[in-house]
């Protein structure tokens, strides 16, 4: 067996594999959303406590800004009351962890905000 056809074959394999893996990997938890506290701050239930969450990488406008009070009812209208999958990345200054949300549907809740302009 040559070498290009080895890694052909290995890369094959991760290209069968990985997708089947990831959707495991990198959900670090899930659960409902029941607050919205600002456009890039949620919160949601984990082990049947709420959790403050912060969206990672993203900065909308605060409720006092321009724009605030939309960024707010965009990112409520997106996920309030939902199931949301965290993938997380540690916590802030202010103690609140650091995450990108998921709708089921594969929707990510962060570039979508940033897409549509709230962020």
């Amino acid at each position: 067996m040559t070498r290009w056809t080895r890694a052909s074959l290995r890369s094959g394999c991760a290209g069968v594999l990985l997708p089947l893996c990831a959707p495991l990997a990198t959900a670090d938890f899930s659960g409902r959303v029941v607050g919205i506290i600002d456009g890039d701050t949620l919160e949601v239930l984990h082990n049947q406590r709420p959790e403050r969450i912060r969206l990672s990488g993203i900065d909308c406008p605060e409720k006092g800004q321009a724009y605030g009070h939309q960024a707010k009812q965009a990112t409520s209208a997106m996920v309030f009351g939902k199931e949301v999958i965290l993938q997380t990345h540690g916590r802030d200054k202010a103690g609140r962890t650091l995450a990108d949300v998921l709708l089921p549907d594969g929707t990510h809740v962060n570039h979508t905000l940033v897409k549509n302009g709230w962020c």
